[in-house]
């Protein structure tokens, strides 16, 4: 056999391998995308934010930086973090969590789902309306494009003896009064 015949077989044999490797995902080729790779660093940075909330009968203002990104992931962050500082500062509140949170088509309204209900049955209307109020505030004022928010408890509409939370809430409009 002829040593040219020998090495294009052996080359044949190779490629065969990588390609059944490559086609079965047993080899992955990746190149990197420089432009992807500067989009990404651009759009992802730290923002200070205002968190408010309603205690002794005034709003307070904590502030705290996030990594601000896209709207859903801000919005997300937001409320992780508005939920930590209120249970700072209110150790009776219910503990809950974030579950997820998602964007109709037209990113006009948040669907913010809890893992349970954050609002205590022993609670005033008041009480729950300034709760509500204080998540609604604190996307307003740190310009969260929406027009209203939902909330959800386990993806499903949460629910109350005292308010209706089957509607949107929107999230400006209030008064400033109180």
């Amino acid at each position: 056999m002829n040593i040219r015949k020998l090495i294009f077989l052996i080359l044949i044999f190779i490629g065969g391998i990588i390609f059944y490797g490559f086609y079965n995902n047993l080899i992955i080729i990746r190149f990197p995308n420089q432009l992807n790779l500067n989009n990404i660093q651009k759009s992802n940075h730290k923002k200070l934010i205002n968190f408010f909330y309603w205690q002794d009968n005034k709003w307070h203002i904590e502030d705290s930086e996030i990594i601000w990104a896209d709207l859903t992931e801000n919005i997300n962050n937001i409320l992780v973090n508005w939920l930590s500082i209120n249970y700072e500062f209110n150790k009776n509140l219910k503990q809950a969590s974030v579950q997820t949170v998602m964007l109709d088509p037209e990113k006009n309204f948040a669907y913010i789902s809890f893992d349970k209900n954050p609002l205590s049955k022993q609670w005033s209307i008041y009480q729950k309306i300034k709760f509500i109020e204080s998540i609604l505030k604190t996307l307003n004022e740190n310009k969260i494009k929406i027009q209203g928010v939902y909330f959800l408890v386990n993806h499903k509409f949460l629910e109350d003896t005292h308010l209706d939370f089957c509607h949107f809430w929107p999230i400006s409009g209030y008064s400033e009064a109180a």
